[in-house]
């Protein structure tokens, strides 16, 4: 079928559809999604005798758009978990996602913290409207401490940062 294509390591077992579903060939239908607790569709394939529990967006972006690279991840662009078509997924980064549309809003950080820093060189001046945003930049985990991001930011020689208008000297 047109609309279908064997998932990457399970060729000839399973397909992914481009509407975001798993197909099995033994059953000749789809399989069966439950939601985990974050909220994703996850289902069950078995191979040699062995069965996984793999994410349903991501078993369609691997077999759809490509490999997902180490430090990225699978965003869904109308921020709707259980949208898993192909036209509705993209492969970012982590940083990126994590600060994607109103994922810091809806993560409940309405009092995240405004992120100001300052070069040593030529006093340029860099904004980010929280630490994800500023962590993504230095090349951080989003979930770093803002000690440690005033710690990368000292090291790519910053002069000062400034935390929600509380100025940290280096």
């Amino acid at each position: 079928m047109n609309n279908m294509k064997d998932l990457k390591g399970f060729e000839g077992l399973y397909a992914g559809t481009i509407d975001g579903h798993i197909y099995s060939y033994n059953k000749g239908g789809l399989k069966r999604e439950k939601l985990n607790k974050q909220g994703y569709y996850v289902v069950r394939l078995s191979k040699s005798g062995k069965e996984k529990e793999y994410k349903v967006h991501r078993l369609i972006a691997q077999t759809f758009i490509g490999e997902i690279p180490k430090g990225y991840c699978v965003n869904h662009k109308d921020e709707c978990k259980t949208n898993n078509a192909v036209d509705n997924l993209e492969i970012v980064t982590v940083g990126y996602n994590t600060t994607y549309g109103t994922a810091c809003e809806r993560r409940g950080l309405s009092n995240r913290k405004a992120i100001k820093l300052i070069s040593l060189e030529d006093d340029e001046e860099l904004y980010f409207t929280c630490s994800e945003e500023a962590s993504d930049y230095f090349g951080l985990k989003f979930y770093n401490s803002v000690s440690t991001l005033i710690w990368k930011a000292k090291k790519k020689g910053m002069k000062y940062i400034i935390i929600n208008d509380k100025p940290y000297l280096f």
